[in-house]
């Protein structure tokens, strides 16, 4: 895959799976490491150490829509529990997207927001309950 142009990420969730990739306006899946300080009497720089804990954290800004089966009724019934989610950056699966699967727990949701005029979003903040794992076909 060569640089490409964030148009079609696909996003499912749950058992369903429930698929609201039209739904989603954006989508930032963040990954890192906790780097334990390691700094000792002497030294003249803070110093960190490496293979601390992973880092995980997904924030997904939907189109807000209270349909049956849909945006609201998703992540309304997933707060404080677990829901499998997969993420594909393109929104197929050829042989270089990857797909990043996990349990999640919806952390935040919020149902009511906007502004006057505007199309209603709203925004789910999720944390892993399991691994994050990116798998690509190839």
């Amino acid at each position: 895959m060569a640089v490409f142009v964030y148009k079609s990420a696909s996003v499912t969730i749950g058992t369903g799976p429930a698929d609201l990739s039209a739904f989603v306006i954006s989508c930032t899946l963040t990954r890192g490491v906790d780097t334990p300080e390691s700094t000792a009497m002497g030294s003249t720089t803070h110093t960190h150490m490496a293979g601390g804990l992973r880092t995980e954290a997904l924030e997904i800004t939907f189109f807000q829509d209270h349909d049956a089966s849909s945006v609201d009724d998703e992540l309304e019934s997933a707060i404080g529990t677990a829901a499998e989610i997969v993420l594909m950056p393109t929104g197929s699966e050829d042989d270089d997207n990857p797909q990043y699967t996990a349990s999640w727990l919806v952390q935040e949701y919020d149902p009511a927001s906007g502004t006057v005029g505007d199309r209603a979003t709203t925004t789910a903040r999720f944390v892993p309950t399991t691994a994050v794992a990116r798998v690509k076909t190839t």
